[in-house]
């Protein structure tokens, strides 16, 4: 195969991703589960930006260049991509060594040249008096099958010629060379010798490589999700993400939602509700009565435009629309569950009914990411899900605490059993537990540190703050907030619009000031209700 490499283009503030997906196609994937791995790769290069880059590469007897070499992913390279899905049969045996190979081939041939361009970058830098660091991105090699090699098997289908030892020397090489990378593998109904085979590859990657067991073939969807919610919050990102929610406070907006100063208007349904459409003065297009949506502006005529996951930027009457109270109170920073009767759109995956877990985002059009526990997030939408904030014990983890539980190290610990690390009582006051380790301990999101691993013993719940949640109350109990008072002062009341997930801010609506950021330990309940229109 012969891969072209486009010039690299930068981005301000958002690190490009090179997404490489190698996709068995032999003869067993007939049927539901190559359509089902074709929507999973749909839906992994939907979260794309297009300054990213992406390959998919399919395998059976031999190894193929689907995409045609390494692509942009812009609008129309994506839709090419999904024609060419769409039309892949599957047939014949498999070679998922040489397919796993040729994978990391390609990546090591793009950091060399990347490499190469930086050095070259960082003469004409010096030469022009401009800093250029060559830096190619973040590799994500995505690899499904769903039987061992060929070359392991009895029958009749030619094999890789290559071994295991083969691709596990050459995977390693990936550390050796520097090369920023994650390797997620895919398992599909494997045989217990084929997951031993793909376990012993998982591990030459360590922490930079993880595997998913499907067993069956419905599974393979949420597990490509999963993946794309790891590339789409990957840690390479944390800077960007930083500025952009550094910009996004400047600017009093809700980062990834609504860009600019929040505009109060009269009424209850303000910019950022989560509303419900009852009808559609101006036609139902791809929404459906009882959808729900996240109010984005009003137009120049007082029409709402909201954006629902059917179709953004939908126009609607005053009337037409009316503010979901249940759905108001999912945001991020909410403990929540699935709604009493409700089947997710998405499915279950590892998620059940007696789930509780953390909203990490809501998006502009109301999908929503909740941390259950586990390696993986969830996606839900915001008409699926109900707050719970009075029940902190519901939930399904052993013991004294639940996913999104506001925990503090307890005032008699003065060592805790894993060490402090990073952590201390001043940087990371409170916490919100994230997931229970395999011993009995538990996991917390520290602003100093996600997964701080603990004991039980170690913690306590915050019994005050565990109930500052999206639709609280609250007023500023601290002379001086860290991030100013911007008309805000200590007798004002406001109500909570959102907690980052290692509740280290807070966003708050008051009356002088919509989105007012602040820390958990500056604000505190109160009993008055405010009215904001």
């Amino acid at each position: 195969m012969d891969f072209s490499i486009p010039g690299a283009r930068g981005t301000i503030g958002m690190r490009r991703q090179i997404l490489i997906i190698t996709l068995d196609i032999s003869g067993s994937m007939a049927g539901t589960r190559l359509k089902a791995a074709v929507g999973g790769v749909k839906n992994i290069l939907n979260t794309l930006n297009p300054n990213d880059m992406v390959a998919i590469i399919t395998f059976n007897n031999t190894v193929n260049d689907l995409s045609g070499g390494i692509v942009e992913c812009t609008a129309e390279n994506k839709r090419l991509l999904s024609q060419k899905l769409d039309r892949v049969k599957a047939s014949g045996g498999t070679v998922l060594y040489d397919a796993a190979l040729a994978t990391t081939n390609l990546v090591l041939k793009i950091s060399e040249e990347a490499k190469k361009r930086g050095q070259l970058a960082r003469l004409v830098g010096q030469l022009a008096g401009v800093a250029e660091d060559g830096d190619m991105g973040h590799f994500h090699m995505v690899i499904l099958t769903d039987g061992m090699d060929s070359r392991e098997d009895t029958g009749s289908n030619p094999g890789s010629q290559h071994s295991v030892e083969e691709t596990a020397i050459l995977l390693g090489l990936l550390g050796a060379a520097g090369v920023e990378y994650n390797t997620h593998w895919i398992g599909v109904l494997l045989n217990s010798e084929a997951e031993q085979k793909l376990g012993a590859l998982t591990r030459v990657g360590g922490e930079k490589s993880s595997y998913a067991r499907c067993q069956d073939h419905s599974e393979i969807a949420s597990k490509f999700q999963e993946i794309a919610i790891k590339i789409v919050q990957r840690p390479e990102a944390a800077a960007a993400a930083a500025l952009a929610s550094a910009l996004a406070s400047a600017a009093g907006a809700q980062p990834g939602q609504i860009s600019g100063p929040r505009t109060a208007y009269a009424g209850s349904i303000q910019q950022g509700s989560h509303v419900e459409i009852t009808n559609a003065t101006h036609g139902w297009g791809s929404v459906k009565c009882g959808d729900r949506g996240v109010v984005q502006r009003k137009d120049g005529n007082g029409r709402f435009v909201v954006n629902f996951i059917a179709q953004d930027d939908f126009t609607v009457a005053p009337t037409d629309i009316k503010l979901d109270p249940v759905a108001e109170k999912v945001r991020k920073g909410a403990r929540v569950k699935v709604k009493p009767g409700v089947t997710p759109r998405r499915q279950w995956g590892f998620a059940s009914a007696q789930s509780s877990g953390l909203v990490r985002e809501v998006k502009a059009d109301g999908a929503c990411v909740v941390d259950f526990g586990g390696n993986a997030l969830w996606q839900s939408e915001i008409g699926e899900l109900v707050a719970i904030p009075d029940e902190p014990h519901f939930g399904h983890l052993p013991g004294p605490f639940q996913i999104g539980n506001c925990v503090r190290v307890a005032d008699e610990v003065v060592t805790p059993s894993k060490q402090w690390g990073s952590v201390t009582r001043e940087n990371s006051p409170y916490g919100y537990i994230t997931d229970k380790t395999p011993d009995g301990g538990y996991k917390v999101n520290f602003p100093a540190k996600d997964g701080w691993v603990c004991s039980a013993e170690d913690l306590e719940i915050a019994a005050v703050k565990d109930k500052i949640r999206p639709g609280a109350s609250v007023h500023v109990v601290v002379d001086n907030p860290q991030g100013g008072w911007a008309g805000v002062s200590k007798s004002s009341v406001g109500v909570v619009r959102s907690s980052k997930h290692d509740a280290s801010i807070v966003e708050v609506d008051f009356p002088e000031k919509l989105g007012w950021k602040c820390r958990l330990t500056e604000i505190d309940l109160c009993d008055a209700v405010v009215e904001l229109d």
